[in-house]
């Protein structure tokens, strides 16, 4: 996403004494201050609680956006909250995924697909199993290896069991790792912290939803009512529904189901896990437990 950015200097009598800007960090932390100056390289500034004390200044490579006390913003681009980054990671197949950097996080924009751990050793096709926990699910054996309904593999990612995310080997590639429950959530809050305006006229969850596979919904502002104006956040949740105890797919044109690393404690069958749904129109990602041996779709998030 490229950036305009807007120079200029703002000295105290452009804004009435009650007026108060807001400063938001790339690490999606909020400064309530009083602006004094933009250049390319800084943004000068007092802290809105004292204004008598000193001017701070911050880089702006620093800063996510400014919100001005008169509605007025940093950036003249409706899509504020996100950066899209082209092939920006290769797994240990040689598969490559465009990222998406949103807040402090850098998510993978497309679902994990690789057939072996970073080690280099191959993942099992077998059926997954709670009893057998070195049993990985990547494919339903009832579909065409190559698609489902006409989308190609490379579009909807492989399933893995819950065992793949935690397997010390590797799932996701070198400086990369299956989020945790606190990561997506922080995704999702953080979304949720924008107006509508911020995540180009779409809620949360449509903006995070791809714009292809869903079942089509005519409600008003639900991720399958006109699903082209979803993704503008550019995370392309696909959705690709999940394997359920490694038979069939369920929910497929319906959900896009994610692990997250997150065992959930005194319930060793289960783990936490996050979707969108089709008729989704608000929220982002909601959090739901299932069984470890459940083929959900993986993304990866870059380590700090």
């Amino acid at each position: 996403m490229k950036r305009y950015l807007v120079y200029f200097v703002l000295v105290t009598c452009f804004l009435s004494i009650k007026a108060q800007d807001t400063i938001i960090m790339r690490d999606a932390t909020r400064i309530e201050v009083k602006v004094l100056e933009i250049t390319n390289t800084e943004v000068a500034y007092k802290k809105w609680s004292y204004q008598d004390g000193p001017t701070f200044r911050i880089n702006v490579d620093k800063v996510f956006n400014i919100i001005f006390a008169n509605g007025e913003t940093y950036y003249d681009h409706p899509v504020l909250v996100s950066e899209q980054l082209t092939n920006y990671v290769y797994d240990i197949d040689g598969n490559v995924y465009n990222a998406v950097r949103i807040g402090n996080q850098i998510w993978m924009a497309s679902n994990l697909r690789t057939r072996h751990f970073l080690d280099g050793s191959e993942i099992s096709s077998k059926f997954a199993s709670v009893v057998d926990p070195k049993c990985y699910d990547i494919w339903p054996s009832d579909k065409n290896d190559n698609e489902i309904e006409g989308i190609k593999r490379e579009d909807i990612g492989l399933y893995y069991n819950f065992a793949a995310t935690k397997d010390k080997r590797g799932l996701c590639p070198q400086g990369w790792h299956v989020p945790s429950y606190d990561e997506w959530r922080f995704l999702t809050n953080y979304l949720e912290g924008m107006n509508e305006a911020q995540l180009g006229g779409a809620s949360v969850a449509k903006s995070l939803a791809s714009q292809n596979g869903w079942l089509l919904d005519n409600g008003k502002g639900k991720i399958g009512d006109n699903p082209s104006s979803n993704n503008t956040v550019f995370f392309d949740a696909f959705p690709a529904g999940y394997i359920f105890h490694g038979k069939k797919i369920v929910d497929y044109s319906k959900k896009a189901c994610f692990w997250s690393s997150t065992e959930v404690m005194n319930l060793d069958q289960f783990a936490d896990a996050f979707f969108l749904e089709y008729d989704d129109d608000d929220d982002g990602f909601e959090l739901c437990r299932r069984f470890r041996d459940c083929g959900f779709s993986v993304r990866c998030i870059k380590d700090n």
